[in-house]
């Protein structure tokens, strides 16, 4: 496969009983790449370093098991400020978005179709505190953004700065109990 450097479309889309060694880093030319879910911490699958070398492509990315990121630099290696004409990104966490250990801040932006922020935000354990060392977080420019599920247990413990800003549409409950809050901007959202 990485002899085809001239390559230019590729799409294993539906062919999860295939296994193919693939090394995007060796194909420069490509441009639209179907099926290709990037893993990190899986050495025998492609990964955000093979990624990064990728600076034409076209079409949809998906980027698995982002709970094995230990280091910012490591996610960095994606150069996803480079994929200017992705019209698709799927990112994925095994065990989703709140449960992830280390995770200081989280900024969500331009997310224009969201209207919902359900339970899956906070994860599937019962049995941790969702967001347990966020100490940051921010939404902003959601503008179909209606409600905010929110659990009422605890969630963000260590939240120090919360902001949201230019969702319009947001109505309904906040999180509550945040004690360890010191900063707070909300501006442009339904009262």
């Amino acid at each position: 496969m990485e002899k085809l450097i001239n390559l230019r479309h590729l799409d294993v889309s539906y062919t999860s009983r295939l296994k193919i060694p693939l090394y995007p880093s060796k194909l420069k030319k490509l441009h639209v790449l179907f099926g290709v879910n990037f893993l990190l911490g899986d050495r025998n699958a492609p990964g955000v370093g093979d990624l990064g070398e990728l600076h034409n492509l076209y079409g949809s990315l998906s980027i698995l098991e982002l709970q094995t990121v230990v280091e910012r630099r490591d996610a960095s290696k994606t150069n996803l400020r480079e994929k200017e004409h992705v019209k698709t990104l799927s990112l994925e966490w095994s065990g989703t978005l709140g449960q992830l250990p280390s995770l200081k801040f989280l900024s969500i932006r331009g997310l224009h179709r969201i209207t919902e922020v359900t339970i899956e935000f906070y994860g599937s354990s019962f049995f941790k505190r969702p967001f347990n060392s966020l100490e940051k977080l921010e939404f902003a420019k959601m503008r179909e953004w209606k409600q905010w599920h929110v659990l009422g247990n605890g969630e963000f413990p260590a939240l120090q700065y919360l902001s949201i800003e230019d969702c319009p549409k947001l109505i309904g409950k906040l999180p509550e109990n945040l004690s360890t809050l010191i900063g707070l901007i909300i501006e442009d959202v339904l009262k």
